[in-house]
């Protein structure tokens, strides 16, 4: 249920132009608001809270300045 209400706040607040660390920062801060552990953060030095792959990749896009 956490995870659902999640995307839906990301789906709603994504919008053409933000960087994938934007989307990483609302990720973070709603998991933080429901009080979660954060699994990826860290996890072998993983920098962030999601993966965002863009188009052709399929995982572990790491987010950054990307748009």
């Amino acid at each position: 249920m956490v995870v659902a209400s999640i995307l839906k706040i990301l789906f709603k607040e994504i919008k053409a132009g933000m960087t994938t660390s934007q989307l990483d920062e609302i990720a973070i801060r709603e998991l933080t608001r429901y009080g979660t552990i954060l699994s990826f953060k860290g996890y072998r030095g993983f920098p962030a809270a999601v993966c965002v792959p863009i188009n052709e990749e399929i995982v572990h896009g790491i987010p950054g300045e990307r748009k």
